[in-house]
């Protein structure tokens, strides 16, 4: 069981339309790294969105949703766990499953299996989060994705423009300040 939404694993659902009386429905959950440890185990060995540091009460949170921007800061929680279980995007023949702290999963659009993690043809670095969140430019034909590195005072926010052949044509970034100095 669970203890947030967030926590759980990502699955995908497709369905195909075979003619006007027929539809096939397939259903896969994406098998991330700690997905596949966990199934091995037989049990929960990661927390992923609302375990970010632990009280003497036992209790994951002060608060029990992840409104803190450090959750998804990288070192802070070890067994932190990339759920893919934010969103799905089809695009240039690739099917992406995201996760805001993470890099995302590629998996087989007609089947659903997983292939691995994706660092988009070399475009992210293994440790980089990659937003959950995508837009299509239909006057364009282009994908937006973002990246959103966080530390105590600041965030570094990247914008990744990419053709309809998952090629990156521009990537732009902006740092954002606390400009109260952490208060």
């Amino acid at each position: 069981m669970v203890t947030h939404p967030f926590e759980g694993d990502g699955a995908v659902l497709a369905l195909t339309f075979n003619d006007a009386r027929s539809v096939t429905a397939r259903f896969r959950f994406v098998r991330t790294n700690a997905f596949t440890n966990e199934r091995k185990k037989g049990k929960r060995l990661y927390s992923g969105m609302d375990y970010t540091r632990s009280s003497d009460k036992g209790q994951p949170n002060d608060f029990p949703v992840p409104l803190y921007k450090h959750h998804l800061m990288p070192g802070l929680n070890k067994k932190r766990k990339n759920t893919s279980n934010t969103r799905s995007v089809y695009w240039s023949k690739k099917l992406l499953t995201l996760w805001e702290g993470g890099l995302p999963y590629k998996l087989d659009s007609l089947a659903l299996s997983t292939e691995g993690r994706s660092q988009l043809g070399g475009v992210l670095k293994e440790k980089d989060p990659f937003g959950a969140k995508a837009a299509y430019d239909a006057n364009t034909d282009r994908m937006l994705f973002y990246s959103n590195k966080q530390d105590a005072s600041s965030s570094v926010l990247t914008l990744y423009e990419f053709n309809s052949k998952f090629r990156l044509v521009s990537d732009g970034y902006g740092t954002v300040s606390d400009n109260e100095g952490g208060k």
